[in-house]
């Protein structure tokens, strides 16, 4: 279990370190508001940071919807950024595991 967690990690710091610094810098920025409860000014910076494929801002706008924070309550639009995320993490961990599959092979 400590494996894959730290497996996980490395692959969310690697996977980070891949996004483009404006990715970075908006989801950044969305956060900093979010934290000082600019819900709105957040929503607007997750929506430019998922739309460019941010996979963290992806999860940001699921809990924004499904609190209210910046947009009314929507389930159905937080399960939609919810299932984005999903799949973009899950392509994550599928390259990681073809990864460590190709390195054992060698």
């Amino acid at each position: 279990m400590k494996k894959h967690i730290a497996i996980s990690l490395v692959i969310l710091c690697v996977y980070s370190l891949v996004i483009s610094p404006s990715f970075a810098d908006l989801f950044e920025k969305g956060q900093q508001a979010y934290d000082k409860q600019q819900y709105q000014l957040s929503y607007k910076y997750m929506l430019s940071a998922a739309r460019l494929g941010d996979y963290r801002a992806n999860f940001a706008l699921s809990n924004m919807y499904r609190r209210g924070h910046g947009v009314a309550i929507n389930h159905h639009e937080a399960n939609r950024w919810l299932h984005r995320f999903k799949q973009q993490f899950n392509d994550a961990m599928l390259h990681q595991q073809d990864y460590q599959k190709k390195s054992k092979i060698k």
